[in-house]
């Protein structure tokens, strides 16, 4: 693995990183928690909250990896089979995120 490779997969992980742990979302389910245990909100209440950000995590991933995969599709020169195959793994990706994400709304609506 080249330096070059190296540097881009921290900064994917550090990306990733800020779209799963936000702070802010953190600590308004951290409030949540708190709420649940008091009796101000519902279980029910709480799931919901809480897939409702595990959706938005699903979104923004999806929306980063098509963002970053179309960028290295133009950076790269390749032969268009490759450009084929890699927008075949996309479309299959975000389908399969999609799928999650329809899973999780059956979820919270049980």
């Amino acid at each position: 693995m080249n330096n070059k490779t190296s540097l881009e997969q921290n900064q994917i992980a550090k990306y990733l990183e800020k779209i799963i742990f936000s702070k802010d979302e953190l600590r308004e389910l951290a409030k949540n928690i708190t709420e649940l245990m008091e009796g101000k909100i519902s279980s029910d209440e709480y799931k919901t909250k809480l897939l409702e950000s595990r959706v938005r995590i699903l979104n923004d991933i999806t929306e980063f990896s098509e963002f970053y995969i179309k960028s290295q599709m133009n950076l790269e020169p390749s032969g268009k089979q490759n450009d084929n195959q890699l927008e075949a793994e996309l479309i299959e990706k975000t389908k399969l995120l999609e799928e999650i994400a329809k899973r999780l709304q059956k979820i919270e609506n049980i």
